[in-house]
């Protein structure tokens, strides 16, 4: 009984980590997902043959988090590319709360519209990943660390496939259009900076994605993990004083008091995040993101031609 009663605490610590922490990613984009989205908008300006862009993921290209009228990261990418080229863009946004890698790609073997969109879009940003590894970690939250780890390495490999598919099946339909692949990030990070298991994981899905994206050509991979994980912690020493403030380094019963603590200010303390979930990106780390997309793609892309 007793060691039944440590092992049920233990587990209620790390699910108070992965639930509390995001206030429920799941519930919000797993148990009710928004419906899904799909804006076409156009610019008024027209100088020659629009820019068609493809928006396709999870709640990262929904806009999830943001309270300003820019929705995410693809209104803002689309008055980027408008500015910039002074043409016509049109944006259509498949983002979908919730969705893991494997349930996007059945969208796009399956939704005609999706598909018809793909065929005559210039540019293809894909979101995926996140909720691959947030619903491993809740599944198997009870596990001791290397049984945690043999099951992440096991999502991990079906999310590498995945995305090896997701991008075959955007080139069978489009043989020309580039595809931008967007990072997942530690939104636990500036909580939990010490605990390595939650960052050791979201490195390895990152590796896997960049590896996919580097082995084709025309696909650009855009690594948001440090900026959006690290928050305002942007230096050395930033960094390291918020690891030796943090009082939790592993996950074991006498951390959850300290957990509950921190948990408990409702005022976010990554700048990059909402602090209605302490999960998402709020309208700055959308900014970001943004700011690192568009710079990839003006690098890679002939857009003013």
């Amino acid at each position: 009984m007793k060691v039944m009663k440590i092992k049920n605490i233990l587990g209620s610590v790390i699910m108070f980590m992965l639930l509390v922490v995001g206030i429920l990613w799941a519930l919000n984009m797993t148990i009710t997902p928004h419906a899904g989205t799909d804006h076409d908008t156009s610019a008024t300006k027209v100088n020659s043959k629009p820019i068609r862009v493809v928006a396709l993921g999870d709640s990262l290209t929904e806009g999830v988090g943001d309270t300003t009228s820019m929705d995410g990261y693809p209104t803002r990418l689309k008055n980027k590319i408008k500015d910039y080229t002074h043409k016509s863009v049109v944006m259509s946004n498949f983002g979908i709360s919730g969705e893991r890698s494997d349930q996007i790609l059945n969208r796009l073997e399956h939704n005609d519209k999706l598909r018809q969109r793909v065929r005559s879009a210039n540019l293809l940003v894909l979101t995926a990943g996140g909720n691959d590894l947030l619903q491993t970690l809740q599944r198997n939250v009870t596990d001791n660390s290397s049984e945690l780890a043999l099951k992440v390495n096991q999502a991990n490999v079906t999310y590498s496939n995945n995305i090896k598919n997701i991008f075959s099946g955007v080139r069978k339909l489009n043989p020309d259009i580039k595809i931008f692949m967007i990072s997942i990030y530690n939104p636990f990070f500036v909580y939990f900076p010490n605990v390595a298991t939650i960052n050791s994981s979201v490195e390895a899905f990152n590796t896997s994605a960049q590896n996919v994206t580097n082995s084709g050509e025309n696909a650009y991979f855009i690594n948001v993990n440090k900026t959006l994980s690290e928050g305002q912690f942007d230096t050395s020493d930033k960094l390291n004083e918020l690891k030796q403030k943090s009082k939790i380094d592993t996950l074991d019963p006498s951390s959850l008091d300290k957990a509950q603590s921190t948990l408990n200010n409702n005022t976010e303390k990554n700048i990059y995040l909402s602090d209605n979930d302490h999960f998402h990106p709020n309208g700055k780390g959308y900014d970001v993101m943004t700011k690192y997309l568009f710079e990839s793609i003006k690098t890679n892309t002939n857009l003013k031609k």
